[in-house]
């Protein structure tokens, strides 16, 4: 692969982005989807996305050229539909969580698909039980982090599935997290459905939190330079903030959002079916 990646060397300008693509079209065949429910972005700027519909992961280049698919087997499994989130572990490997209105499975591929192992996730209240998962990220060991809607906490499992502990925010307690992403320091931003974000050391250490100013995000994503992106479907906008306050918001909304090593935001929607790129 010969792809030039660009990293850029300086923060985004404080102004709305101009969208400069868009691709994806409705239907079940290669480079198509219809109902968006979460992407990921490689080192190398490949995209993973899932479709709730279809019980696959198709990758992506940036610019939309399609790459490849999978079909999602786990042994002794039926499965009709794709995962709600997606992550990239150590290696590559995708990892995926179902949810089928319970606590669902988390699975883990190889980055050509093949599959490598899954764990149930049990319901309940307990320490590695969960009511209504929504959201993962992997760390560089393997360990998985998962983000419970019914749970003001984040609960961290090994690779296989075991309980290893739980994050709280202290007196400003996550409530209803639906988002995780990584930032460029190693931290993990957590985002709460009333508009908080949280950010947490890699040993669990709770280290700030603000306020995002739309109502109700949905989803996040953090840049290269640890600025946050946040969607939020009640607003019909886009926002770009960091702990001193909002940057820069724009009128959009997506279901899964990613920022490319080029600095540029790519915005997935569900209802119209497409992925729109935004530059810098």
């Amino acid at each position: 692969d010969s792809k030039t990646i660009v990293t850029p060397l300086e923060p985004p300008p404080n102004v709305p982005p101009n969208l400069t693509a868009e691709w994806g079209e409705s239907g079940s065949g290669e480079g198509q989807f219809r109902n968006l429910t979460d992407m990921v972005i490689s080192s190398s700027d490949i995209v993973y996305l899932s479709d709730s519909p279809t019980p696959r992961v198709q990758l992506f280049r940036v610019d939309g050229t399609f790459l490849s698919q999978w079909t999602i087997e786990i042994p002794r499994v039926e499965v009709t539909d794709g995962p709600i989130g997606l992550a990239l572990g150590p290696g590559g490997d995708v990892y995926e969580l179902h949810n089928n209105g319970g606590p669902g499975w988390v699975a883990r591929f190889t980055p050509e698909g093949t599959f490598v192992s899954m764990f149930p996730l049990v319901n309940g209240e307990e320490d590695g039980k969960f009511s209504f998962p929504l959201a993962m990220a992997v760390d560089g060991d393997g360990n998985i982090y998962i983000a419970d809607l019914r749970d003001d906490r984040i609960q961290k499992l090994d690779s296989e599935g075991r309980f290893l502990e739980a994050w709280t925010a202290g007196e400003t307690p996550i409530t209803q997290a639906i988002d995780l992403a990584w930032g460029p320091e190693g931290t993990l931003f957590v985002l709460a459905r009333q508009s908080h974000i949280h950010e947490f050391a890699l040993d669990g250490t709770h280290l700030r939190n603000w306020s995002v100013e739309h109502h109700t995000p949905e989803v996040m994503t953090v840049d290269s330079f640890g600025l946050v992106y946040t969607s939020s479907q009640r607003r019909q906008t886009i926002e770009r903030s960091t702990a001193e306050g909002v940057q820069v918001e724009w009128n959009d909304v997506g279901n899964a959002l990613v920022v490319a090593s080029d600095g540029s935001v790519l915005v997935g929607h569900a209802e119209s079916v497409a992925v729109y790129q935004y530059s810098r």
